[in-house]
Order: C-alpha cells, then sequence, then structure tokens
C-alpha cells in the first residue's frame, strides 16, 4: 500500500506533457513486477484530471459505466486507452441511450470556432449530453520541452435547467533557469437565461476571460510584491558590485586581499 500511495503522489504532481517521462523514471525504480500497478495509477490520475490527444478526450465524464470504455460523443464511438503509449484501442461503435438535445450540432459548431480563436495551442472538446445535463469539457494544451515549457487548461461545464456549474484549471510549469509552476483551480455556479448554444458560449468565454484576468493579476501581484524581496537588494553605494578582479578595488575586498 505505501508504493501505490507513492507512486501516486508522484504521478499526480507530473506537469503536463512530462507524465511519460515520469513514469519511465518510476519504472526504473520499482520492480518491473509492478508495471500494471504504474498503469493502474496513471490511468486513476488522467481519469479524475482530464486527457487530451490528437485523438481522445478522457476524463471520468466520458467512461461509459457499462462498458468502462472511453465515449466519443461527437464521432459515435468508444474504446480503450492503452496507458502505456496513450493511444485507443478496441475501438467500436457507440449508440447512446440519450437523445442529443435538438441544438448539439450547433453548439459543437459554435465550440469548433470558439476554440480555434480563443487557444492558440492544441485544443480539443467534446460535448456530452446526459439524461438531465449537457457537458461541456475543453482540455487545451502547450508542450514545448525546447523552450523548457508546458501547461495546460481544462474545464468542465454542466448546464443543467439554466443553470451552469464550471470547473477550472491551469496547470503551468516553466522550467528555464529555475523551477516555476502555477497551479490554480475554481468553481462557478451561475444562471443563464436560455439554454440555447449562443448563451452557452457566451457564458464559457466571459467566464474564461475573467478567470484569466484573475490569473494575470496574480502574476502581477507576486513580481511587484513577493518576488520583489527576494532579488539581493543593492548596497549602500546604489550601484552594483563588481564581482571580478576589481573586487580588490573595495575596502572589504582590499582588506582580504592584503591579508
Amino acid at each position: 500500500m505505501q508504493l501505490r500511495e507513492t507512486i501516486e503522489q508522484l504521478v499526480a504532481t507530473a506537469p503536463d506533457g512530462e507524465l511519460q517521462q515520469v513514469k519511465e523514471s518510476i519504472s526504473r525504480l520499482v520492480p518491473s513486477a509492478n508495471s500494471s500497478l504504474i498503469n493502474s495509477v496513471v490511468a486513476q490520475h488522467l481519469e479524475k484530471t482530464g486527457y487530451a490527444n490528437s485523438e481522445v478526450v478522457i476524463s471520468e465524464i466520458t467512461k461509459d459505466p457499462v462498458s468502462g470504455k472511453f465515449v466519443d460523443y461527437q464521432s459515435g464511438f468508444k474504446y480503450n486507452l492503452d496507458f502505456s503509449s496513450l493511444e485507443p484501442v478496441d475501438r467500436e461503435k457507440y449508440i447512446s441511450e440519450v437523445d442529443r438535445p435538438s441544438y448539439y450540432e450547433v453548439l459543437v459548431e459554435l465550440l469548433a470556432a470558439y476554440s480555434h480563436r480563443h487557444y492558440p495551442s492544441s485544443c480539443k472538446f467534446d460535448v456530452l449530453p446526459t439524461a438531465d445535463a449537457v457537458h461541456v469539457l475543453i482540455i487545451s494544451e502547450i508542450i514545448e520541452p525546447d523552450n523548457f515549457l508546458s501547461g495546460s487548461w481544462k474545464c468542465l461545464y454542466t448546464f443543467r435547467n439554466q443553470k451552469v456549474e464550471a470547473k477550472l484549471n491551469a496547470d503551468i510549469h516553466y522550467y528555464e533557469d529555475g523551477n516555476v509552476r502555477l497551479h490554480f483551480e475554481d468553481k462557478v455556479s451561475q444562471s443563464i437565461r436560455d439554454e440555447s448554444p449562443e448563451e452557452m458560449i457566451d457564458f464559457i468565454k466571459s467566464t474564461e476571460d475573467q478567470i484569466t484576468l484573475h490569473i494575470v493579476k496574480q502574476f502581477d501581484d507576486l513580481n511587484q510584491n513577493h518576488f520583489k524581496h527576494l532579488r539581493r537588494l543593492l548596497p549602500v553605494t546604489k550601484s552594483k558590485v563588481n564581482w571580478g578582479k576589481a573586487i580588490g578595488n573595495y575596502k572589504l575586498g582590499s582588506n582580504v586581499a592584503n591579508r
């Protein structure tokens, strides 16, 4: 049990785009007999936090409770995910027992246009109708190891009877000449005038704009207040110290040199 908890902690703290490297490092540290345990922890983590690549979008909300497979509602397929390669396998046709709302295709079209305008990196989304609600899942990632940068923006919107519940998660990792990571989570609950595709998109846009501005303000506060106190202060002379050969010109430096 202690081994599983340790693996869970390591996997849970892996930045986006770096999970495979973390998984490979764990595999080298633990006996090979535990490979199934590692895959199980990775599967549980990705379902909980959400994951997307060029082909799939997976989360707890996209998992079919009957077959245990993940459902792509737009294409009408369900599949398993190979958690060693993170690629879909065992595809088969999926027929939902819940009818799509009449505005489903319009909402998908508007979401495609919205994601193209507002997400500069790769973005995947899915619209999932259930018996009493419509869920919109958006996952956008930027993975640039050459620029020492990775990050993700994950949102789940649940529209139910002109009420919306939103869960938003941003995770940014920047590690050039240092190691800085921002992890942000927030929840929003609000009513909308009507459950139309246009109203849904307006709510998503206004919510994400507000969250973005809030994060930017947090960055400004860190830079102007918290990070400022971590910097080395200038000496009384208000000039930088020359730490090269000219150090002997300073009183303290000359004293050390003469000794």
